[in-house]
């Protein structure tokens, strides 16, 4: 080869692969190594369920109305919550007594994983206290150091945003502020990382550069970087801005693309579970490509050139992991992003520093804020989500490189690539039009109900019940609606659920509704025909001022989406349980029935009243409660398939071991949520799928 083809032949190598070979080497090794450890290994554990009692330093507070979350060592790490507040300070020695606890998965398919995120924190349990006893003060100097900082920012009316900027804690803020935050694209700019490291850096070193040489000035930051990572928690965006600006400012010729991929994949050999944090999974992958295409960014020698560079880059390479994790995107975030961070980085953060040392800024400090919320207020009404379903994760992969390959060609002035990658995307938001059958999925929500009839070709989706509050422990509150119904909706590809039916009136089926229906679009709702409770009439209310429409059912046959639907217990009987809607209907040529709570008296005036044919589906009435489920109507019905919504050793004994039985002598095919999870049933083929297979797969 002559030298010329071999020179051609290292540039067109270079473009391809811009880091040492050695370097996709050690990269390949890790990601086995990760693999392996994450299917087959499992972090040592030193506690079991049966520990009541355990002892540890407190490294991390966080306050949550009226209890406590607090993440204490002992002989390996615990979230603890408590629920009634003492004075603890970071650095304490804690006893705790009460129940210890394995954190599991959410449920539900395709949904977050809390127990996974909690191992990449090195958290394996949960433990939920009653009391805790000081056994001895801090005697820390970092816990200390850290502590007064802590007090120090409690003083201030800006306290929420100051410990967003300075140590990463968004604790302060509500759910619906952080959901808003995403919901915009800004999310990045309250998570402390590269931005707001290299303007404190850049300060520390303006401070520093007249009073001391170099090699001084670089010892000073980089141990203060380094005491800000403990004081930040140790997240993994702040390692990778922390260790990466130590390492360039000592040497500047490294080339910082190696370095981060030499650094993540050590953060990945250190801890695997990192994969499961969606802090270093964005970290690293953004700044992989704006490093990647940072010379294309220079080029630019204007700023808000360069800005607008950086955000598209940013938003195409969040895109992929967007929609894994959120299943939707926001089109206006590169907007949002040009308008956000030069106030952020120039304005806001700068003052955050600056007022957290001069205490009488923080006035100053309050009207920028002021102008910051005015401006979430006017953006926040200039929204455009497109909801894609979820799809399996090697089509992520392949959306990164499209991505890769559509900017390189873009820098070239040539957009084939942005075509296909158009075309992907158009592909991928049109999937649920090509769904060939109906599917029926009971939710895993508890103690409660949640059944989701998705129609095939996305002709309608009709959710009936939403469950209601799921306690974790003793005062422990997970709110449904946000965190598994609505994720759960747009993993489906749903955009709007052509009804809502309200089986009743009880919390356990009705209680999500309204959280649901201000944060996703019902055509209509169906309530029952009984008395309206405290609950009925505050969701009625709520219709009324939002102007949703709706009925309590009065008639028997109602279509919904084309779809015919019976309604078969039509009396008010002054009950909530004996009022519960009794739905029939038939999909896909299999018929499916309803029983909601109805008791046995209404089971029985519906075998009395209608001819009703064998079942292929039933959801089980009242949890498998003995209230439900009589004799005649299991054997009427002769289902093939029951389904049981019920929540994991809850206090009332639900299922009813004689109504098991009942079933089980009709070899009936049982499936309880507290057992497998959520279930999904392609109705054409009845083919049934439930979580705990699919997450174990």
């Amino acid at each position: 080869m002559s030298k010329e083809l071999e020179k051609d032949h290292m540039r067109k190598l270079k473009i391809t692969l811009p880091f040492p070979k050695y370097l996709l080497c050690f990269i390949i090794i890790v990601a086995g190594i990760t693999w392996y450890r994450l299917q087959y290994g499992r972090p040592k554990t030193y506690y079991h369920e049966q520990v009541t009692e355990i002892t540890g330093i407190v490294y991390q507070i966080a306050d949550d109305d009226d209890q406590m979350v607090l993440y204490v060592r002992g002989l390996e790490r615990v979230r603890v919550t408590l629920y009634k507040k003492i004075e603890i300070k970071l650095g304490d020695c804690v006893t705790f007594t009460g129940k210890m606890k394995l954190p599991t998965g959410t449920p539900v398919f395709h949904l977050f994983q809390y127990d996974l995120y909690l191992r990449s924190k090195h958290i394996q349990w949960l433990f939920y206290a009653d009391q805790g006893t000081i056994v001895s003060r801090n005697q820390n100097i970092f816990y200390e150091i850290k502590q007064g900082v802590i007090d120090h920012l409690k003083r201030y009316e800006s306290e929420a945003y100051l410990k967003a900027f300075l140590l990463g804690d968004t604790s302060m803020f509500t759910d619906s502020d952080k959901q808003e935050f995403r919901a915009l694209g800004i999310s990045h700019l309250f998570a402390v990382s590269g931005m707001h490291v290299t303007l404190f850096t850049s300060l520390l070193m303006w401070l520093l550069r007249k009073w001391c040489s170099p090699p001084i000035m670089k010892t000073i930051v980089a141990v203060i970087l380094g005491y800000y990572l403990f004081l930040t928690g140790f997240t993994p965006s702040v390692i990778r801005a922390v260790v990466m600006t130590i390492v360039l400012l000592w040497n500047q010729r490294i080339s910082a693309l190696s370095l981060l991929l030499f650094l993540g994949s050590v953060l990945l050999l250190y801890q695997p579970y990192y994969v499961y944090h969606p802090g270093f999974v964005f970290s690293f992958t953004v700044s992989f490509y704006l490093l990647l295409f940072r010379d294309w960014i220079n080029a630019s020698h204007c700023y808000f050139a360069q800005l607008i560079k950086t955000s598209v880059i940013a938003f195409l390479a969040s895109l992929p992991l967007t929609l894994y994790f959120f299943c939707e995107i926001n089109l206006c975030s590169v907007i949002n992003n040009l308008i956000y961070v030069p106030y952020v980085s120039y304005l806001l953060f700068p003052m955050a520093l600056l007022s957290s040392i001069c205490p009488c800024l923080d006035s100053v400090l309050q009207v920028m804020i002021s102008i910051f919320e005015f401006l979430l207020r006017i953006t926040t009404a200039f929204k455009w989500f497109l909801i894609f379903p979820h799809i399996p994760i090697t089509y992520y992969f392949l959306y990164s490189v499209m991505i890769i390959l559509a900017v390189r060609k873009m820098i070239k002035r040539d957009y084939n690539f942005f075509l296909f990658l158009i075309i992907m995307l158009t592909l991928h938001y049109m999937l649920p039009y090509t769904r060939y059958s109906a599917k029926l999925t009971m939710l895993d929500v508890g103690q409660g109900d949640c059944l989701l009839i998705t129609l095939k070709h996305n002709q309608g989706a009709i959710l009936i019940d939403t469950g209601g509050i799921v306690s974790y422990g003793q005062q422990e509150k997970l709110f449904l609606a946000q965190t598994r119904i609505i994720p759960y909706l747009k993993s489906q590809g749903i955009r709007k659920l052509t009804a809502l039916i309200l089986t009743h009136g009880d919390y356990d089926h009705a209680g999500e509704a309204i959280a649901l229906m201000k944060s996703f679009p019902v055509d209509q709702v169906i309530l029952n025909a009984g008395d309206n409770n405290h609950l009925e009439q505050k969701l009625i209310s709520f219709l009324e001022t939002k102007r949703i429409f709706y009925q309590q059912v009065s008639r028997q046959n109602i279509r919904l989406a084309g779809q015919l639907f019976q309604f078969l217990n039509l009396k008010n009987q002054t009950n909530e349980n004996r009022d519960s809607l009794i739905c029939y209907t038939k999909i896909e040529n299999r018929n499916i029935i309803f029983m909601g709570d109805a008791t046995k008296e209404e089971e029985k005036y519906v075998i009395d009243t209608y001819n009703l044919p064998k079942m292929d589906i039933i959801k089980v009435g009242h949890h498998g409660s003995s209230t439900s489920s009589s004799q005649q109507l299991v054997s009427q019905l002769q289902p093939e398939v029951a389904l049981i919504s019920v929540g994991d050793h809850n206090r009332y004994g639900h299922p009813s071991q004689d109504i098991l039985k009942r079933y089980q002598k009709l070899q009936t095919k049982i499936y309880r949520t507290d057992q497998v999870g959520s279930v999904q049933i392609t109705l054409r083929s009845l083919k049934i799928r439930t979580y705990h297979k699919y997450a174990s797969a």
